[in-house]
C-alpha cells in the first residue's frame, strides 16, 4: 500500500509539473511550425520601466559559453552570440579566450596571449529548411530547453578561430543585455 501511494503521489507530480511547463510556454518544443520555434529569438530592443521612473532598454538575442578540453592543462573558453534578423540575414559573434595550468595539480589562469575580448564575427543567413535552424554552412541548431526555457543547441560544422570549435555544440538562451553593439567600439577601430 505505502509503495502505490507513493507511486500515485510521485504521478500527481509529475502531472502538475507537465502542466506549469505547458502554462509556461515551454512545449512547443514538442511541436509546431519549425521555422516560428526559431523565430521566438529574433534579435529585438525592448524597454522596460522598473518602477523608478526611467525607462531601461534592453535587447534581446541567443547568448551561450561554453569550455572545451583542448588538452589536459589547456582549455578553450567559448562565448557565443547569435543575432537572427526578421529578414533572414544573421551574425555570429564569437569571442574566444584560453586557459591554461602548469598540472593537474594547478589553478587554471587566462593566458592573455591568446584570444581576446574582440569578436570574430560571421554574417551571414538563417534558414529552417526542415526541423533544424541553419546558419549558412557554419552551424545547426536543434530545438532544447535551458533552464525550463525554450532555447537553441548549435552545433558548428567548422571552426571560427580555434580548430577546437569545430564539432563542438552550445546551448543558447534567448538573453538580455543592455548592449545591442555586436562589436564593442574600440573593437571596430582595430585591424581584423
Amino acid at each position: 500500500m505505502k509503495s502505490q501511494l507513493s507511486f500515485f503521489a510521485l504521478m500527481a507530480l509529475l502531472i502538475s509539473g507537465v502542466q506549469s511547463w505547458a502554462q509556461a510556454g515551454v512545449f512547443p518544443l514538442l511541436g509546431g511550425d519549425d521555422e516560428a520555434y526559431f523565430r521566438q529569438f529574433l534579435f529585438q530592443k525592448e524597454t522596460s520601466d522598473d518602477g523608478d521612473g526611467e525607462i531601461h532598454v534592453q535587447w534581446r538575442f541567443l547568448m551561450g559559453s561554453k569550455e572545451i578540453q583542448i588538452t589536459p592543462n589547456e582549455l578553450l573558453s567559448a562565448q557565443v552570440n547569435v543575432f537572427l534578423m526578421e529578414d533572414g540575414t544573421s551574425d555570429i559573434i564569437y569571442r574566444e579566450m584560453f586557459k591554461v595550468r602548469a598540472d593537474e595539480n594547478s589553478e587554471w589562469r587566462y593566458d592573455l596571449r591568446r584570444g581576446g575580448i574582440c569578436p570574430a564575427v560571421v554574417s551571414g543567413k538563417w534558414t529552417v529548411p526542415g526541423k533544424q535552424l541553419m546558419l549558412d554552412d557554419v552551424a545547426v541548431g536543434d530545438r532544447t530547453i535551458e533552464h525550463s526555457q525554450n532555447a537553441v543547441l548549435v552545433t558548428f560544422a567548422k571552426a571560427i578561430l580555434s580548430p577546437a570549435l569545430a564539432g563542438q555544440s552550445v546551448v543558447l538562451s534567448y538573453g538580455y543585455s543592455n548592449s545591442g553593439e555586436k562589436v564593442p567600439p574600440f573593437c571596430q577601430s582595430l585591424p581584423q
